[in-house]
């Protein structure tokens, strides 16, 4: 009986199925028409939802970069954006983003705005920015024993005296016990937590080896002998440079720099330089020059130093990787935040009253340079466009006869006053990917002076941080980039013409129509 029951409730639920089947297909019947209705408004709904998801963000948890291939797209997510949420590079969705395979939609995830640290951190460490994740220390009375800092390399010496040494000569090897310590103090509450945090939210470098030091030096009273009244007075700021002399590299090291010297003169009444010491064991670099002009004091190799020196005032200054210039889509650019130290390196370069041009073309072809003791003066940057450039001088003559060109042989060993005074009075830069594109950071954007400049990079490389790092311009400037292979073909040379020739007939600002699209437009 109960199989036969649970049979009969089965034809029962066939039998009332079929029933409102026929219903829904006689749609002429009143149930028909309210099943129908449901069933429509359903499926609408659905239909809806589905591309209501497919034209929104994709989820959060993916992240990479990768190009925008619809510019109706791009143009009505840049109408969308709000202030500070919107970023490109050529190419570039500026920021983390999600995508899929196969297409190229973005989510744009807003950045912070890059922000310079506020105070002095009182004989402790500080995160200094959320976004960059660098770490500044500041230390009173340090007690530095070179005799206990373990590195092979002395540093500053001739180039030709230590060519093919390894790089590890140059780096310490190791902080022993009481080589860095503190007169009378006990390890600071805010370096501990730093030094031992587990996640990745802190970027320490070299600071984590000297920290480490410095807590076990001081459990062991390390340095306690020592005669404080011996200290040095001028303040002077530590670190360690792990690429010397690549001019934008070196350039995030002397910012970060700034900012801790910045931090002391505010602290310090009537200061007026600081010493520097580099813990590390380079050689002499043709930029070296750079760090006493711009902060006035001696600079010096810490294993030149005697062998016990303490410092009344010492500042560790976070390594360039976490400088906000750096143009790794970390926060968002703020000009203000770099015109005082671009105002102050063109002061000590007795540059800043060279005037701009308006039709000056600059062209900068790499040449082979030596300037590291690994280096063979051959590079992928060198090879892109060796030879080349002279042809697309010529273009452009023949597009624009008033253009004033000066082609220029890019020897990286100029002095950094030397690199500048190249480019000051340029409207264009021209040039391959590499260090010279640090360069477009000082031409002459005086609020006085109509018009954009323009600089144009040459590449074939997925990624540019010049892109990134052209933003930190206080006025005018449009950053475009050309990918090219290893020689420059006809049809690159006649995009860079247009260019040219857009930006020299321009009276008003220039400005790029997409920013992936190799092609600039004046403002009507």
């Amino acid at each position: 009986m109960i199989g036969r029951n649970t049979r009969h409730r089965g034809n029962r639920r066939q039998t009332v199925i079929h029933s409102q089947w026929n219903s829904i297909r006689n749609r002429s019947s009143p149930s028909g028409q309210i099943i129908f209705g449901c069933i429509f408004v359903t499926v609408m709904l659905a239909y809806t939802t589905f591309i209501i998801r497919m034209f929104a963000s994709p989820p959060k948890e993916e992240f990479s970069m990768g190009l925008i291939h619809d510019a109706g797209r791009l143009k009505q997510l840049q109408q969308q954006k709000q202030p500070n949420q919107f970023r490109t590079d050529d190419g570039y969705y500026g920021g983390k983003a999600g995508f899929d395979d196969a297409g190229g939609e973005y989510e744009y995830i807003e950045f912070p705005n890059c922000t310079a640290p506020q105070s002095l951190p009182d004989n402790d460490c500080v995160l200094v920015d959320n976004s960059t994740k660098g770490v500044m220390c500041h230390f009173s009375n340090l007690v530095l024993d070179n005799t206990k800092i373990q590195m092979k390399g002395l540093g500053g010496e001739p180039l030709d005296t230590v060519m093919s040494q390894d790089e590890e000569v140059e780096f310490v090897q190791d902080y022993q016990m009481g080589s860095i310590s503190l007169k009378d103090a006990s390890f600071p509450s805010g370096a501990s937590s730093l030094l031992f945090r587990t996640d990745t939210d802190v970027s320490l470098h070299y600071l984590e080896s000297v920290l480490s030091s410095m807590k076990n030096s001081l459990s062991h009273n390390a340095g306690a002998d020592i005669d404080a009244t011996d200290c040095e007075a001028t303040p002077t700021l530590f670190l360690t440079r792990y690429e010397y002399v690549h001019l934008f590299h070196t350039l995030t090291d002397v910012y970060n720099a700034y900012e801790a010297y910045q931090l002391l003169a505010t602290a310090t009444p009537n200061l007026r330089a600081v010493n520097v010491v580099f813990l590390d064991g380079h050689p002499r670099g043709h930029l070296d020059d750079m760090w006493s002009l711009i902060f006035g004091g001696q600079v010096t190799h810490v294993k030149q130093l005697k062998d016990v020196t303490c410092y009344q005032s010492a500042v560790f200054v976070p390594a360039g990787y976490t400088c906000p210039l750096f143009g790794e889509d970390v926060c968002t650019a703020m000009p203000a935040l770099a015109k005082p130290f671009l105002d102050h390196v063109l002061k000590v370069t007795n540059t800043m009253d060279i005037p701009r041009i308006d039709n000056k073309v600059i062209i900068l072809e790499q040449v082979p340079t030596v300037t590291h003791p690994r280096s063979d003066g051959i590079s992928t940057e060198t090879r892109l466009g060796v030879g080349t450039m002279a042809k697309l001088q010529t273009a452009i003559l023949q597009a624009v006869p008033t253009a004033d060109i000066e082609f220029v042989k890019y020897d990286e060993t100029l002095t950094f006053a030397q690199q500048i005074k190249l480019v000051r009075s340029a409207s264009v830069l021209i040039g391959a990917y590499g260090p010279e594109q640090t360069l477009l950071f000082f031409m002459n954007n005086d609020n006085n002076l109509a018009g954009t400049t323009l600089s144009i990079e040459l590449h074939n490389e997925a990624h540019s941080m010049y892109a990134e790092f052209s933003k930190w311009k206080e006025a005018s400037h449009l950053h475009k980039r050309i990918f090219v292979n290893e020689i420059l073909e006809d049809k690159d040379i006649t995009t860079i013409v247009d260019m040219v020739k857009i930006k020299l007939s321009c009276k008003r600002n220039l400005r790029e129509t997409f920013a992936y699209l190799e092609e600039v437009m004046c403002e009507d």
